[in-house]
């Protein structure tokens, strides 16, 4: 996009390649005040555009959203340059509406994923509470390594061992020796996606 703005800051030209951009009505922009374009948090961005850009300085890029009836704003990424010393100003903008685009989805998918996280957490504190509410010793047991990942009050009680001395230790070794093959052959069963029988072994 290109406009040629007066020293008025009256819009005189305005030049697209995007046929799109047509239906956006931006060809109405002309002899219309730039800045009856664009949206009232980019005014104060274009007044910097063009005043560093009449007073012959480096004119840094700026993103400036213009109004579109009937449809969402149009984000523009502007430079300007004078023209001569009247005090016209030629600015260039390249379209971001796709840019735009994918930034809204990138907000959309984080927080859907926020909302994600916040049902995960929650069934977590769910079966946090009802894991250490249980009156029955329950176990969550690795069963490639054998080992405890996580083990409730009650099996604390139960065992007589402080949870240090469970989690992350051979569930095997919680029980008499007499009893390891028997457990592993158990840990096997589970393994494999079989129902395991119920066996009764004895603790340490």
């Amino acid at each position: 996009v290109a406009l040629v703005v007066g020293p008025d800051n009256v819009v005189v030209d305005v030049a697209f390649h995007d046929a799109s951009l047509a239906q956006l009505g931006i060809e109405n922009w002309v002899s219309k005040k730039v800045h009856d374009t664009v949206t009232p948090e980019s005014i104060a961005k274009l007044d910097s555009l063009l005043a560093e850009a009449r007073g012959n300085q480096f004119a840094r890029r700026r993103e400036i959203n213009h109004v579109c009836r009937g449809s969402a704003d149009l984000p523009l990424r502007y430079c300007a340059v004078p023209l001569g010393p009247g005090g016209d100003v030629l600015i260039t903008g390249s379209d971001l509406r796709v840019v735009s685009e994918q930034q809204q989805q990138i907000v959309a998918a984080q927080q859907a994923m926020e909302r994600e996280y916040a049902k995960l957490r929650q069934a977590e504190a769910r079966y946090r509470l009802l894991f250490r509410m249980a009156a029955e010793a329950v176990m969550v047991i690795d069963a490639v390594r054998e080992t405890v990942v996580d083990a409730n009050p009650t099996s604390v009680d139960l065992l007589n061992r402080p949870i240090n001395q469970i989690a992350d230790h051979k569930f095997t070794t919680l029980f008499d020796k007499s009893c390891w093959a028997q457990v592993s052959d158990f840990l096997a069963t589970v393994r494999t996606g079989a129902v395991a029988a119920e066996i009764s072994i004895k603790l340490a």
